[in-house]
């Protein structure tokens, strides 16, 4: 029969191979609970990315369709402008040809 320092010394190492299995089973178990955080955490910053990059890109857009409309203002200013500029070119052009007819009209009298 075994003394009892010897039943000691076995219940403790029993005791220790049981601590270190318990050791590396929680060790093995938190790093599983923590990449499941991690990646929970991932997932919530990719949807915030990408909701900010969603607003901008829509104030962009906006951004975007203001500059075309003012544009479209711009261009049709000026078009207003070639077109008056035009007209008045076409009356003076107008008043050069009746004058030159009223000077040919004169000198076949």
């Amino acid at each position: 029969m075994e003394t009892l320092p010897q039943i000691i010394g076995m219940i403790t190492q029993i005791l220790s191979i049981l601590g270190v299995a318990f050791l590396i089973y929680k060790h093995f178990a938190s790093a599983d609970q923590n990449f499941d955080k991690t990646i929970g955490m991932s997932g919530t910053a990719c949807e915030y990315k990408h909701r900010i990059i969603d607003e901008k890109f829509v104030t962009a857009m906006e951004a975007v369709k203001a500059n075309a409309a003012d544009l479209k203002q711009i261009k049709d200013n000026h078009l207003f402008h070639i077109e008056k500029d035009i007209a008045s070119i076409n009356t003076a052009i107008a008043i050069i040809l009746d004058r030159e007819e009223r000077v040919k009209a004169k000198e076949k009298i």
